[in-house]
């Protein structure tokens, strides 16, 4: 089985080498029990007249793993008309049910990436994120606009959760 190996860069071992010191190694199923990475691309159907679309989810790949997002890229993609702004809604769904959200808007084709400072307002205390739902409104009658956003999340396991239904 492959194994990784955590190092500590620009250490020199006694001998003179500057080869990196190895710290901890650790299997695949070591580093799939610590939690792994989950990159998600949803492109939620825009809504129209300041109302949201159908929200597109993303979940953990493991029911017993929780999400904690650390960036996110939205991109919006199209013809704006004029005085159209388009808005996209990410949403913490939590294991207790409740939610937390954060906005971004736009008025002409382009990206932004969010971090973790951006993404900070859906953490919480004492609540564990099951879902991330992506919606997206526009404020015009109509739109051509076309929204996509990433999110990069780390999945954690933290043993039997309870079952949440939405």
């Amino acid at each position: 089985m492959p194994k990784i190996r955590l190092t500590k860069h620009g250490a020199t071992h006694a001998f003179g080498g500057s080869d990196p010191i190895p710290l901890y190694s650790l299997d695949a199923t070591q580093i799939r029990s610590l939690g792994t990475i989950n990159v998600s691309t949803v492109g939620p159907l825009t809504g129209t007249g300041g109302q949201y679309g159908p929200p597109s989810p993303i979940f953990a790949m493991d029911p017993n793993r929780v999400l904690v997002p650390l960036a996110a890229t939205l991109t919006w993609q199209g013809t704006f008309s004029a005085g159209e702004t388009v808005t996209i809604m990410i949403t913490a769904r939590y294991h207790d049910r409740s939610i937390s959200s954060i906005t971004r808007s736009a008025t002409a084709p382009g990206s932004i990436t969010l971090d973790t400072a951006d993404l900070s307002r859906l953490y919480t205390h004492d609540k564990f994120i099951t879902r991330i739902d992506v919606a997206a409104a526009s404020s015009a009658p109509s739109t051509s606009v076309n929204t996509i956003v990433t999110v990069y999340s780390l999945e954690i396991y933290l043993g039997q959760l309870p079952q949440v239904v939405y």
